[in-house]
C-alpha cells in the first residue's frame, strides 16, 4: 500500500487512460493561430485586457449618454448688458472695484454680526444702573488722603533743604 507503489510501472497504460478521461482537442482555428511567446502571454495579454475594460468603459459612457440627452441651452447676451468684472475693457479700475466691492462687504459683516448680537441680547432685560462717581463719603476721603500725602510731601522737602547744624558737613 503506498502511493508510489501504486503509480510504480507494474501499473499499467490503459488503467491511466481509464482513469484520466480529459483529453483536450486543438480546433482548426486554434491550431492556425501563431505561437505566443512569454512577452504576449504576459504584457500582451495585460493590453488586451485593458483594451477590452477601455472599450466597455466606453461602450457603458455612450449608453448612459443615450439615455440622458442633456445638452445646456446657452442665452445670447442682449445688446447693452456687459460683465461684472470688466478686464478687458476698463483694467485700470479693476483693482480699485475689488477693493471698493471687499470694502463693502467688510461693512455687510460688520452690521449682520451687531444685528446678530442685537438680536441675541433683545431677550435679556437685566439693565443694571450704574452710578457714575464714587460716593460723597468716598471722595471726602480720597481728598483727605491727597491732602495729608501733599503736606507729608512738603514736610520732607523742608527737612531735605535745611541741613542739620548739629551734624558735620563732609565733602
Amino acid at each position: 500500500g503506498s502511493r508510489a507503489s501504486s503509480r510504480g510501472p507494474e501499473r499499467g497504460r490503459g488503467d491511466a487512460d481509464a482513469e484520466m478521461s480529459f483529453a483536450p482537442a486543438i480546433t482548426a482555428p486554434a491550431a492556425a493561430l501563431p505561437c505566443r511567446g512569454f512577452e504576449d502571454m504576459s504584457a500582451g495579454d495585460m493590453l488586451r485586457r485593458e483594451l477590452r475594460a477601455q472599450h466597455l468603459r466606453e461602450q457603458l459612457l455612450c449608453e448612459e449618454q443615450r439615455h440622458l440627452p442633456f445638452a445646456p441651452a446657452l442665452n445670447s447676451v442682449p445688446p447693452g448688458v456687459r460683465g461684472q468684472i470688466r478686464v478687458l475693457e476698463e483694467p485700470e479700475t479693476y483693482v480699485p472695484r475689488l477693493l471698493q466691492a471687499q470694502q463693502r462687504a467688510s461693512e455687510r459683516a460688520v452690521l449682520a454680526q451687531r444685528h446678530r448680537e442685537h438680536e441675541a441680547l433683545k431677550e435679556c432685560t437685566f439693565r443694571p444702573k450704574v452710578n457714575r462717581g464714587a460716593p460723597r463719603f468716598v471722595r471726602r476721603m480720597a481728598e483727605s488722603y491727597r491732602a495729608a500725602k501733599s503736606r507729608r510731601e512738603k514736610e520732607n522737602e523742608a527737612l531735605v533743604c535745611e541741613p542739620d547744624a548739629s551734624l558735620p558737613e563732609w565733602r
